[in-house]
């Protein structure tokens, strides 16, 4: 299954456990564009739930994290923290 430059960064930030609204701000999209991203990758692999999608995606391919952090926004965090409503770097 091939997936768009868009769509590996978008679950990359799915993977970093980041909510859509996060995804929407750092994307600079709108939170209904989030959600649908989201949802048309759960239909693409075929689970219902996001850890499911992480997990079946690096199961089947083997992408390392590393590799798909590369490919987001300008924006990128530079805590340790994993989690958007944590993260010391929101603005």
């Amino acid at each position: 299954m091939h997936l768009t430059s868009h769509e590996q960064t978008i679950l990359g930030l799915i993977a970093r456990g980041r909510s859509d609204r996060a995804i929407a701000e750092e994307l600079d999209i709108s939170l209904s564009t989030a959600r649908k991203h989201r949802e048309n990758l759960l239909a693409k692999f075929e689970v219902s739930k996001s850890s499911q999608l992480v997990v079946r995606y690096f199961a089947d391919y083997g992408v390392p994290l590393k590799k798909m952090q590369q490919r987001l926004a300008p924006r990128q965090f530079r805590c340790a923290s994993w989690r958007w409503s944590s993260c010391c770097c929101k603005a």
